[in-house]
């Protein structure tokens, strides 16, 4: 198997009997700067919506901690803002698909009973799921979800999402609730009509099997959605955080039932901001032995994803920062992983809020909670077939700007002037817009 990581220099090393090479990133514009072209043609674009989890807290729930600067989180407008800005603009960049990574609430279960009474712990965390799912249904007509959606979306399910904090609980109780198939299917298991046509089933009641046992049966965490862009059906997996055997097993008879069309995968945790491949313990879920266990982010891609060659590209988040890796799967074509995560942000260089002059300085250089929870960033990808590339842009709602990549010796603009972040808020070298080659054509054929 080959890897590279982007922004390393070519290296070669040994594991076990595997070959890794981590190499330097695909030629690219040197200058790629935001915001990206309307879209045209046969363009067309995906929005990913990294880890939402300091948005939806909106609360301080454990006393003296829990907060920035002895502020509280108060940001749930900011998941709102995200989701409908991809509404907003669907038709201005052709976004056809919509995904949450994961860990789409803070703080971990909360007992029903318990949530009755206001002022309780339980009922804030019961308040976390309510806000999410709010924003979530910001992509239906009148936010309502039993009306149709404005555009296929998924949501993942992060380590933050389960029931309890321990690696190895799989009780996954407030997302079934939430986000589970009770919200896309109706009480005879059919596809509502919502989301009729692109929501393609989940693994709920599917039976694992293990030596002519039921290892497991599904709750529904593991689902699959389509859409059409660019004159192709494209088929999208959205896997478990910690991924099982079962989840794995099911995933392949999707991709059995859906031969040769262009497939990504979302899952929460993957790779890290560093590039490097997450144990299952590092992604936060870890069951150890038994009938059904999680996988490392190296066995997902040995059980499933480079014997398979439609899946092309992976997305995640869980991990502060972004990084893009290019790993060779067995048919020899590149498959690439895509993590993307803003909650809490980065160590420096956060930025103040402040009043809009007229020059257009929007923000002033000191440090604020406001940018510890992420400050809206999320990331836009737009597909350009015709010239066979991707590209990926990052993108606030709440700030209103584009982030764009700068040289580390560049300083001559500031943050915010013509609408552009020039990356105080993220490490330089640490590329907020991000384009490499992919030919569709070859890989997957002409377009119907």
């Amino acid at each position: 198997m080959n890897v590279r990581q982007e922004t390393k220099p070519v290296v070669r090393v040994s594991i076990a009997i595997l070959l890794v090479v981590l190499a330097a990133r695909p030629a690219r514009a040197a200058d790629t700067i935001a915001p990206p072209p309307p879209a045209k043609g046969d363009q067309f674009s995906i929005a990913v919506l990294p880890d939402p989890q300091a948005y939806t807290q909106s609360y301080d729930i454990a006393k003296g901690g829990e907060r920035w600067g002895g502020k509280g989180y108060q940001y749930k407008d900011r998941l709102d803002q995200q989701v409908q800005w991809i509404v907003d603009n669907r038709a201005k960049y052709n976004i056809r698909f919509a995904v949450s990574v994961g860990d789409n609430v803070q703080h971990f279960g909360y007992d029903a009973k318990k949530a009755r009474n206001p002022r309780s712990y339980d009922a804030k965390v019961r308040g976390e799921w309510l806000n999410a799912q709010r924003s979530f249904n910001l992509f239906h007509k009148d936010a309502d979800p039993t009306k149709p959606a404005a555009l296929p979306y998924a949501i993942a399910c992060g380590n933050h999402d389960y029931h309890f904090a321990g690696q190895g609980s799989l009780d996954s109780r407030e997302y079934d609730r939430f986000f589970g198939p009770g919200r896309w299917r109706d009480v005879k298991g059919g596809v509502r009509a919502a989301f009729a046509g692109w929501y393609k089933g989940d693994d709920k009641g599917w039976v694992y099997r293990v030596n002519r046992g039921i290892a497991a049966t599904g709750v529904g965490r593991n689902s699959c959605q389509t859409f059409t862009a660019g004159g192709r059906t494209f088929l999208h997996l959205t896997l478990e955080c910690g991924v099982t055997d079962q989840a794995i097993a099911w995933a392949h008879t999707v991709l059995k039932q859906n031969p040769g069309e262009p497939t990504i995968l979302t899952t929460h945790a993957f790779i890290s901001g560093g590039g490097k491949w997450l144990t299952a313990e590092r992604m936060g879920r870890n069951v150890k032995g038994g009938r059904n266990p999680t996988n490392s982010a190296r066995g997902v891609w040995d059980k499933l994803i480079k014997d398979n060659d439609q899946i092309f590209l992976i997305l995640c988040g869980h991990t502060w920062s972004q990084k893009h890796v290019v790993a060779r799967n067995a048919a020899g074509h590149d498959v690439h992983i895509m993590e993307a995560c803003y909650h809490l942000n980065y160590a420096g260089g956060r930025i103040k809020i402040s009043q809009k002059p007229a020059d257009g300085w929007a923000y002033e250089g000191k440090t604020d909670d406001f940018d510890r929870n992420g400050s809206g960033w999320m990331r836009l990808m737009l597909f350009d077939p015709a010239k066979g590339r991707i590209a990926a842009y990052t993108y606030s709602p709440t700030l209103g700007l584009w982030a764009a990549n700068r040289k580390p010796d560049d300083r001559t603009r500031p943050d915010g002037q013509d609408g552009v972040w020039w990356n105080r808020t993220f490490p330089v070298g640490d590329d907020v817009v991000d384009q490499f080659k992919f030919d569709f054509r070859a890989r997957f054929g002409p377009a119907r």
